[in-house]
Parts: C-alpha cells; structure tokens; sequence
C-alpha cells in the first residue's frame, strides 16, 4: 500500500509519463518511466524492467517501483512485450529480444550505467539477450525466473495471450541452462514462496 506522501509522487509521475512521447517517437515502442528525457543525465543509473508472460508495464511490482527507484535517483523505464498490453507485434523471441535492443540503445545515449529487473518469461528474455552482447551492466535482478519456458508454458498458455508453434520452437532453440557460460554478469535471483503464473518448480 503507498503512503499518501508516495501516491502523490506517483500521480505526479503518471503525469510526466504523458509528456514522453519524445521517447516513443524515437523508438516507436510504448513507455512507462518516472523520468524524463532531461532528467536523465543526472540519475544515478537506469534500469530496465522487463515484465512476464500475460502482464504489462503496468505490473503491480512496476508500478511499485516507479516511486520508490525516483525518490533514489534512479531511473526505471518498463515497456510492453509484443503481444502483451499496448505492444501489437507478434510475440516471438526475436520480435522481443528486438525491443529490448532498441529499449537498451535508446538508454545508452544518455550516458547511465544500465540494469535489468525482469520476471519470469521477461527473465528468461533478459538472459538470452545478456548472452549475445558486449555491453557491461551495473546490476541484473530476476524475479522468479523461467528458466525452462517450455515447460513452464506448457501450464500457462490458456491465460490469454496466443503462444504459437514458432514460440515454442524457438524456446527450444534457446535453451539457456546450456549457454550461461555466455553471461558474464553478476545475477542476482528473488524468488517467492508463490507465482500465480508460473510453479517454482517448473521454473
């Protein structure tokens, strides 16, 4: 629950979350920030969030951390995967690793170091993007990562968003328990005692 001192921020920052079309102009992907673009310079860091499977970047723990990160100087920006919230492209890997690229070299020119705060299928996303590139982070958290989304959509695909054979043959492709020795960042990994999507145990 926020206090009242937060929701007030928060209502403020919904407000300039408005003022950000200069962002999704150069971009053409839909945001979510509690900055704005002149803002940027001066923040500590920035970090992408990356939501999970059937969510948005209005998730609850997003929208959560929008107010705490910007009372810390720090930057978050959350936008949606395809197939899910305001995002129309077809959900596959590629179209989604795309989007975090162009999310990433947008942030890049603001000259910030760069973390990732991703759950579940956007976690497991996070960690096949991180094994195909050169760019160092300040920080990877994954909160309750699919590691096997295979698996995992096996329980899932009837919530809502379409998971066609291209996903899954593509999930089997990339499998990232066989490629970790690739990331060569410090992840840091939450898991809860419960996720309504996704069993821990398949996960």
């Amino acid at each position: 629950m926020y206090s009242l001192g937060t929701l007030d921020l928060f209502k403020q920052m919904t407000e300039q979350m408005k003022r950000n079309s200069d962002i999704e102009e150069k971009t053409s992907i839909l945001y979510v920030t509690n900055f704005h673009e002149d803002e940027a310079p001066n923040l500590k860091k920035i970090v992408i969030a990356v939501h999970g499977f059937n969510s948005s970047k209005e998730s609850t723990v997003i929208t959560a951390l929008l107010p705490l990160l910007k009372e810390r100087n720090i930057g978050l920006l959350a936008f949606d995967l395809p197939s899910h919230g305001d995002n129309n492209k077809h959900l596959s890997i590629d179209n989604c690793i795309d989007d975090i690229r162009t999310v990433e070299g947008h942030l890049r020119g603001f000259n910030r170091s760069i973390s990732f705060f991703s759950s579940s299928f956007g976690a497991y996303l996070t960690l096949l993007h991180l094994m195909d590139n050169t760019e160092r982070y300040d920080e990877v958290v994954l909160r309750v990562p699919v590691i096997d989304p295979c698996k995992a959509f096996g329980h899932i695909r009837r919530r809502g968003v379409a998971v066609d054979d291209e996903l899954y043959f593509q999930m089997r492709e990339n499998d990232v328990l066989e490629n970790t020795g690739k990331i060569k960042e410090m992840i840091n990994v939450i898991y809860a005692t419960e996720d309504e999507i996704v069993d821990k145990m398949i996960s």
